[in-house]
């Protein structure tokens, strides 16, 4: 069967962890990370604002080196991986949801997505993505729903190696990271991580 398709939305690409994250669990195929070139261009200029408050050329070629070995790796495994704008534009009158997300939820519609991942919930009610048969979630609650399904954990498992593997940590010190809040931030992923690690705990032996 062929893995869902899901929009994720620039609120949520531009943090690095989470992106990487929703990336490593879209290659394992545990879902089609799906984006269109106006949620791309959104989380590039958030990129470039949140390192250096102003444009600057030197910033923004970075930003596009990642935002394409991103957008390459996945396209090689899902062609159709981008929403073309026609089909967006087709679809906006119909959405009722914030105006300056209303382009979100049309690619959703557009590509048959069941979710929305975003970090901007208020910007998606119930009320206006139940009626497209979408429903928007936070990273960690889709990853988290992932779960549900025990044949994918160990798929997740995968992810998360490749993800530690790529920054040269280990798995225990991404768990870490992403399931513990710091100094500065909340957790990023503490459902998924709680959830996962319940799931992939060792039976402790009987007593004698």
């Amino acid at each position: 069967m062929s893995p869902p398709p899901a929009i994720v939305d620039s609120s949520v690409l531009y943090s690095r962890h989470l992106r990487n994250a929703l990336v490593w669990h879209s290659l394992e195929g545990l879902f089609e990370l799906r984006w269109s070139a106006l949620i791309l261009d959104e989380t590039r200029r958030s990129l470039i604002e949140r390192n250096l408050n102003a444009y600057q050329e030197e910033r923004a070629s970075a930003v596009d080196r990642v935002l394409e070995r991103v957008t390459s790796a996945l396209s090689s495994i899902y062609p159709d991986a981008e929403v073309p704008a026609e089909q967006i534009q087709s679809l906006l009158e119909q959405m009722t949801n914030d105006p300056k997300d209303r382009h979100v939820l049309a690619a959703a519609v557009a590509t048959g997505s069941q979710f929305v991942v975003t970090a901007n919930l208020k910007d998606f009610r119930p009320q206006d993505t139940g009626p497209h048969g979408v429903e928007a979630l936070s990273a960690d609650a889709f990853l988290t729903k992932l779960l549900d399904d025990e044949q994918a954990v160990e798929l997740c498992s995968a992810a998360l190696a490749n993800q530690a593997d790529f920054h040269d940590w280990t798995l225990e010190q991404l768990l870490e990271l992403l399931g513990q809040p710091a100094e500065h931030r909340p957790a990023w992923l503490p459902q998924y991580v709680c959830r996962y690690e319940e799931l992939t705990a060792t039976p402790s032996d009987p007593p004698d």
